[in-house]
């Protein structure tokens, strides 16, 4: 599959297939206080949260063919197990590690009469898995 956007454990993200049109990454860090008597707050650094993922994507089931494609992410999810993170395909991509599943959203819009949607919009949230 030379046109692997992004592999999530055993599901792919392509051009030909589920494609995302944003992704948007987002590291927290923690800072703690500590109250002293007569004196403002004083702040100390405890470190970073796991990374997070948000994958916002549209489907198009009229030219893609595919309806169980948000199924299949759904299936990843419900395997309730880190799954290897690679952007473009596993033989020359760049490995990010475990991460799991947090989330998944999907909006349906603009039906045919059978109620098959002609646009399928979305949403997936993942993070970094830590396991120390």
């Amino acid at each position: 599959m030379a046109d692997v956007m992004l592999q999530m454990g055993d599901f792919a993200f392509s051009v030909s297939s589920a494609q995302y049109q944003k992704l948007t990454r987002k590291r927290q860090y923690r800072w703690g206080k500590r109250e002293r008597l007569l004196l403002r707050s004083r702040q100390q650094f405890l470190g970073t949260e796991a990374d997070a993922i948000t994958l916002d994507g549209v489907l198009y089931p009229k030219t893609t063919k595919d309806l169980g494609q948000i199924s299949q992410m759904r299936l990843q999810g419900e395997k309730g197990e880190p799954f290897l993170l690679v952007s473009g395909n596993q033989k020359t991509g760049h490995f990010h590690g475990y991460w799991i599943l947090e989330s998944v959203m999907e909006t349906n819009q603009h039906f045919l009469r059978d109620g098959t949607p002609l646009k399928m919009e979305f949403t997936l949230t993942i993070s970094e898995y830590i396991d120390d």
